[in-house]
């Protein structure tokens, strides 16, 4: 697989470049106020319960026996006797091994969860801001036919403009301003719903000073990655050809080394350990189980104290909990090769898009944002060098570029944060 060394720097932990900053902020309120976490605190909890209850000394129990005799004269006869069943030992050690290995298993699955967490908070966060620069763009669109409408208004009613040229500027205001009122629609609803789901933690003011994309800032610190260097995503004006960028060999080893470092593997790892305590655990009830008592009887007049002991044998149950175990442990396994499998295609579709996107970005950003499209074509329009027609056909076609850029920018992002949840961001 071929990379660039903007790729390969992609694929190293990121770290915002003000961790302190507005964004950082609210990703984490909108992260903290999910259930999740709580959630898969309260299973493990059970589970180790569970296992626990599995080894827990059995409850005493109490017999008794009364006989009748058949015969005149013969007493009746009775006994009464409290036997306990000893715990196994063996056993016991076992299920707190498997209860050690699930708190470590629930605490390596918070961390990822923690991580997916986050990406939906900023995932969530960075639309927001896509649907506002979107809203920005359009809302210059319909503030620009404001003006040109007004304008052509008034050239009509002096003789200077037809009819025609002023249903031109009516039919591009109205659908400007159709589409304005649109976006303002999508980005109040995507307010409410941050809100909603931050559980009133973020408030609409905080949500609006949200006005730029985050920027990761690549920081290499693995000896096996080389050394990268990502620009602002901000800086749209920088030139591609700014950015020396050299073909690099990423090997299979190589990747698989960086994504078994990631939260999600780790707690695949956990979670198979968990299940291997569990094969350790079914393995012991092999063995025999041991219970002694007290008896007290009453015969012929006399009464008897003594014990009793009882001994069990695992003839039919010896193998089925542990053949269990062992299914369970199988399935797991295979999950989690298939889980890493989908991981790693996921990296690398993410490295390799990213890279993409980002030259996309140094490509458009000159002709998009580094230049005031919209003031000279109305320039234009006044100095007589294109004519309505021409203008409002210009017009479209940069509105739609500048969109595309905006969705450029937008998936980028959200690509950058993605890869945040495989390789967490230092602090």
């Amino acid at each position: 697989m071929q990379l660039s060394a903007l790729a390969l720097a992609l694929m190293l932990p990121a770290l915002p470049m003000q961790a302190d900053n507005l964004f950082d902020t609210l990703a984490s309120r909108l992260s903290g106020a999910s259930t999740s976490l709580d959630a898969a605190s309260e299973s493990v909890k059970g589970q180790q319960a569970a296992v626990r209850a599995e080894v827990a000394p059995e409850d005493p129990e109490i017999e008794m026996e009364y006989l009748w005799p058949h015969d005149r004269g013969e007493k009746n006869r009775w006994s009464l006797g409290v036997s306990q069943k000893l715990p196994d030992f063996r056993r016991r050690a076992a299920a707190g091994r498997v209860v050690a290995a699930l708190d470590s298993a629930g605490s390596a699955q918070r961390q990822a969860l923690s991580a997916d967490n986050l990406w939906e908070a900023r995932k969530k966060l960075i639309e927001y801001i896509g649907v506002y620069k979107e809203h920005i763009i359009l809302h210059e669109i319909h503030q620009n036919f404001d003006s040109l409408s007004t304008a052509y208004e008034r050239a009509w009613k002096r003789g200077e403009s037809t009819l025609l040229d002023l249903n031109k500027i009516r039919i591009e205001h109205a659908q400007a301003y159709s589409a304005d009122f649109e976006v303002d629609g999508r980005m109040e609803a995507l307010e409410q719903e941050i809100i909603a789901l931050s559980r009133g933690a973020i408030s609409a003011d905080e949500l609006r000073q949200l006005t730029e994309y985050p920027y990761f800032h690549i920081t290499p610190t693995a000896s096996s990655f080389p050394k990268g260097h990502l620009v602002d995503p901000s800086e749209e004006c920088a030139h591609p050809e700014d950015e020396a960028e050299s073909a690099l060999n990423v090997d299979q080893e190589t990747l698989d080394k960086a994504i078994k470092q990631s939260p999600q593997y780790l707690s695949m790892l956990a979670a198979r350990r968990a299940a291997q305590a569990q094969v350790e655990l079914a393995g012991k009830s092999r063995f025999p189980s041991l219970s002694l008592g007290y008896v007290h009887a009453f015969e012929d007049g006399h009464h008897f104290n003594g014990i009793s002991a009882g001994l069990t044998l695992p003839v039919w149950s010896r193998s089925a909990e542990k053949s269990s175990a062992v299914a369970d442990l199988l399935a797991l396994e295979a999950e989690n090769s298939t889980a890493f499998a989908e991981l790693t295609a996921s990296v690398k579709s993410d490295l390799l898009k990213a890279s993409a996107l980002k030259q996309r970005l140094d490509m458009f950003g000159p002709a998009i944002v580094c230049a005031d499209n919209l003031r000279l074509l109305r320039m234009a329009l006044k100095g007589g060098e294109i004519t309505l027609l021409n203008y409002l056909q210009e017009i479209s076609y940069f509105s739609q570029a500048t969109l595309e850029y905006n969705s450029v920018n937008l998936e980028y992002a959200l690509t950058m944060a993605s890869l945040l949840r495989y390789f967490p961001s230092l602090k």
